[in-house]
């Protein structure tokens, strides 16, 4: 095991020790504990799984948003809407900050999201200068309403979206 594995295990079992102990109400061995740890490094060892996370939500979100803004429906997009979501879900899940962090990731996806589609030579006219999906819990809703007209079409066994064929779906 290397000197990294065995220190990142170390402190570990110390936040776990500083845990308990806080849930104790024990203050002596807190303090103990707090002096023991190099705050540096933790932090230091935790600050690439927070960009890690951050980049999921600019990851999925952005495949999401391209999905959204599209006014149709094919069998194949509710099938990588459905993982986008739950890719989005699990970042989530793991990293339950995220739903009051993640507004700029949101928003770099969907400029993202709209420069490539002006570099596909389609323009997104009248698009608002923000996403119309400014958290993680909006996203997920929008997402999930796509996801739910899929789902008719395709228990209404559409021959068009069952085909592979692009369904224009109404405005909601």
């Amino acid at each position: 095991m290397s000197d990294y594995c065995r220190h990142l295990h170390a402190t570990y079992d110390l936040l776990l020790q500083l845990r308990s102990a806080t849930e104790r109400g024990d203050m002596a061995t807190v303090a103990e504990i707090a002096r023991t740890v190099d705050w540096v490094a933790v932090t230091g060892e935790f600050e690439p799984v927070v960009g890690r996370y951050r980049s999921a939500v600019y990851r999925h979100g952005r495949r999401i948003i391209r999905n959204l803004r599209r006014p149709y429906m094919l069998y194949e997009d509710c099938v990588n809407l459905r993982l986008q979501l739950d890719m989005l879900r699990g970042a989530v899940d793991d990293s339950p900050s995220l739903l009051a962090t993640a507004g700029d990731a949101l928003q770099e996806a969907y400029k993202a999201v709209l420069s490539l589609e002006a570099q596909r030579g389609h323009p997104p006219w009248g698009a608002p200068s923000s996403p119309p999906w400014p958290t993680i819990e909006v996203l997920i809703e929008a997402a999930e309403d796509k996801l739910r007209r899929g789902r008719a079409l395709e228990a209404a066994v559409d021959p068009d979206y069952m085909g592979g064929r692009r369904v224009n779906l109404p405005a909601i």
